[in-house]
């Protein structure tokens, strides 16, 4: 039986087994949210597995507020004592935030992170305007996912224990473009970019899946399982 304790003021939502001493921290991505990662959700709390699911502004409009929010929602968690394992999953720049997170904390019993999806590499159209970047807080949407990114991969994790698996799709997202920031972008993440992390990893996949895909497939979502419990999908 799970107990879904979920904070008024969107804070998150954890998904309690009272009686499963290992935790799954979910984290979405840019211009989403954590109704996106439902189906992980729904496969590991299946797997007896308690989660939490990050809920964090969706733009990331500034650095400084994305950040404190999932380290706020993240204080809620009893590492060490209640969970003796803690596994992250963080889909496209959710998993730029998630090492960001173990750059600073050093949560000893985190035991792997897979990113699905995360533009380790950068994208096409982050590297069309890079050089019009005032590298400062809040200059733009997607300025703003630059520096997220130098943050997250020009540090190391404070636990080097961790093990890492990367996932990516080599579908396109949409054949249709946005236009952010003035530029057209289709939202898709490269699949070399997707497998682009290098520090700690331990195995990675390219499927033919695209963007969204990828959080909303069995299998997928059987292979971060063996990631977990194997620690190679």
């Amino acid at each position: 039986m799970f107990n879904l304790i979920e904070d008024k003021k969107k804070l998150g939502s954890k998904f309690d087994n009272p009686n499963q001493s290992e935790l799954v921290i979910i984290c979405h991505g840019w211009l989403s949210g954590p109704f996106r990662m439902k189906f992980l959700t729904n496969f590991f709390t299946k797997k007896n597995y308690s989660v939490f699911r990050l809920n964090l502004s969706t733009t990331f409009g500034s650095i400084s507020k994305i950040l404190k929010e999932a380290e706020d929602q993240l204080e809620s968690i009893d590492f060490g004592k209640k969970y003796k394992k803690v596994y992250f999953i963080g889909h496209s720049f959710g998993g730029i935030i998630i090492k960001i997170l173990l750059n600073k904390y050093n949560w000893e019993t985190t035991n792997s992170f897979v990113s699905i999806g995360t533009p380790w590499g950068s994208t096409p159209f982050a590297k069309k305007i890079e050089h019009t970047i005032k590298f400062k807080e809040d200059p733009s949407l997607f300025g703003n996912g630059i520096l997220l990114l130098k943050m997250s991969v020009e540090n190391k994790m404070k636990n080097n224990k961790i093990k890492i698996g990367l996932i990516g799709g080599d579908k396109p997202y949409t054949k249709k473009k946005a236009t952010i920031d003035g530029l057209k972008w289709d939202g898709t993440v490269p699949s070399d970019s997707a497998i682009a992390l290098k520090e700690n990893v331990v195995d990675k996949k390219i499927l033919h899946l695209n963007h969204y895909a990828l959080i909303n497939n069995k299998t997928v979502a059987v292979m971060i399982y063996n990631f977990f419990i194997k620690g190679k999908f």
